[in-house]
Formats: C-alpha cells, structure tokens, sequence
C-alpha cells in the first residue's frame, strides 16, 4: 500500500490543478528514473520488499541499491502500472480509484484484507484476470513492461544523457548519467 499511496502522492495535487500535466509528467519520469538507477530492482520483488523493510530499507547498507528496491518508488510505478491495466480492461470505466473505493468498502476498519482477497478484488474491478500482472509486476524481479501504459497515454520514453553531479573522478573522467521523462508522441 505504501507504493499506492506514493502514486497518489502527485496525482491528487495533479488533479487539483496545483500542478500542470507537465509538471506531473516531470514528477512521474523522477520515479522511473529512480527505479531504473536501482539495479536491485531487478534482484529484489516487490512483494518482498515490505517483508524486508526493518532489516533492509531502514537500514541500508552500501549494498541496498544493488541488492533491493524501494517500496515506494516501485510500488508507485507498480500502481501507476496497475492503473492503466484496470482502464484499458474496462475501456476507461473504471480505474485504480474504483479498485480502491471497492476495497475501503469491503475491507476497511477491523476487517482488513490478504493479499489474494485484494487481488480477486482487483480482478472484479477490472472484469479479468490480472494475475500475470501480479505476478511479473509485484512477485517476480522480472523487468516491469510499460508499452501498453505509454500507448495508452500516448506517450514513449526519451532518454536524456546529462552529467550526474559530483560525478568527476581523481582521474578528471566526466561520467554522464541519464535519466527517463515522458514526452508525447
């Protein structure tokens, strides 16, 4: 749930017209910039990550980025991914929004919920399957696939190579990093 609330994080003030799509666009490319310069992302799943919090996240080491991820920056980009699953599903009836307002009817206050209860309920929402999203996006370290989220907000991946500050070595190399930002096609 951490990763769904850092979604929203920018998205609501998006909504309220306190930022710009352009701005918003800017803040989500900041999220898969950062996800994708952890190269634990592709070591780590997800669905551990919170499990390992209090031995790992808050406590990192200098091998945190090579051997775990965030749960927020992918949990954000995993419900962003999840998102545009349930629209295109439900040809733009429904939306992450509807799955959650579902599962705080459902499940709020001492009730609660499992893992498998939230996804058969993201499954009603979204009228299909959405188990092998859950299983590559959330239980696998598999590489997350974006295509069908850019086609359906008409947007691709432009790469932008851009010196990283601090970055000269003793040995006066410059090293570039680059960073992921949507533009619209």
């Amino acid at each position: 749930a951490e990763g769904v609330t850092s979604y929203y994080d920018d998205l609501l003030v998006a909504r309220a017209n306190l930022i710009s799509e352009e701005e918003y666009l800017g803040q989500l490319s900041k999220q898969f910039t950062s996800l994708h310069e952890t190269p634990g992302r592709l070591v780590h799943p997800l669905s551990e990550t919170s499990q390992d919090a209090w031995i790992k996240f808050y406590r990192k080491d200098e091998n945190f980025k090579n051997s775990s991820v965030s749960y927020y920056v992918k949990g954000a980009i995993v419900a962003f991914l999840l998102d545009v699953e349930i629209q295109r599903a439900t040809r733009g009836a429904k939306s992450l929004d509807d799955l959650l307002r579902a599962a705080y009817a459902r499940y709020s206050g001492e009730v609660g919920f499992e893992t498998s209860e939230f996804r058969t309920l993201a499954n009603e929402i979204a009228e299909t399957d959405l188990g092998p999203f859950f299983a590559t996006a959330i239980d696998s370290s598999d590489e997350l696939d974006y295509s069908a989220a850019l086609e359906w907000y008409g947007l691709e991946f432009e790469t932008i190579s851009a010196p990283l500050e601090g970055s000269r070595a003793h040995l006066g190399i410059e090293l570039a990093g680059s960073h992921i930002r949507y533009i619209q096609r």
